[in-house]
Order: C-alpha cells, then sequence, then structure tokens
C-alpha cells in the first residue's frame, strides 16, 4: 500500500514522529543527502542557518526503529532528536499572500 505524505502516520504502522538537527561538515555533505534520500522513513529535510546543518522530519515504527533510523545518519555528525509528543498546527494549505497595502503616509505626532 502506498499511502501519501500527508496520510496518518499512525495508520500506515509508524507510531514515533521526530525532528532531528544534525551539524555535518562541509566535505559530507553531499554523500549525507544521497543517505537520507534513501531512507524512507525521512519525510521532509531542510538545509538551515544556526547550529545545525539540517533539521529533518522522520516516522519510526516504534524508538527502537528511531534507534536504527540514528544510527545510519549519526556517523555524518552529532544529532538532536526531539519526539513529537502532539501535533499543536497540522500541516495546512499555503494561502496567496495579502496583497500590499498603499502606504499612507501619516504625519508624525508633535511632541509635547
Amino acid at each position: 500500500m502506498k499511502a501519501s505524505p500527508r496520510a496518518n502516520s499512525y495508520k500506515v504502522g509508524y507510531q514515533v514522529t521526530a525532528i532531528i538537527g544534525i551539524t555535518v561538515a562541509q566535505p559530507a555533505k553531499a554523500k549525507f543527502t544521497k543517505v537520507l534520500e534513501g531512507i524512507a522513513e525521512v519525510l521532509e529535510c531542510y538545509h538551515v542557518t544556526g547550529a545545525d546543518s539540517y533539521l529533518m522530519k522522520l516516522v519510526a515504527k516504534d524508538v527502537a526503529h528511531l534507534e536504527q533510523l540514528i544510527g545510519r545518519i549519526y556517523l555524518y555528525g552529532e544529532t538532536r532528536t526531539s519526539i513529537v509528543m502532539s501535533t499543536t498546527i497540522a500541516p495546512r494549505p499555503l494561502l496567496k499572500p495579502a496583497a500590499p497595502q498603499p502606504n499612507r503616509s501619516r504625519r508624525p505626532s508633535s511632541l509635547p
């Protein structure tokens, strides 16, 4: 059964969702992203600024499976893992940005 990325992960057998940050040295980044492409449980991955090089969202059948998945990537750098307890804001459709409002210049208020 092929599931869409938006399918409920519990319904397809994944009980754990995690967000993982990893710091990867520049020479290993291309190889690291190739490895991630081969891990179906990695749902999203972002190249980011800050302490981490990448942030990814992945699913696992259980904590032992999560540990196995982390074992496939931690060779590329230090990982930080957060297990998702619940979803506060579910994925939602992206709306077109509102048109800019005309610039209405205001006279500065006079100082007392």
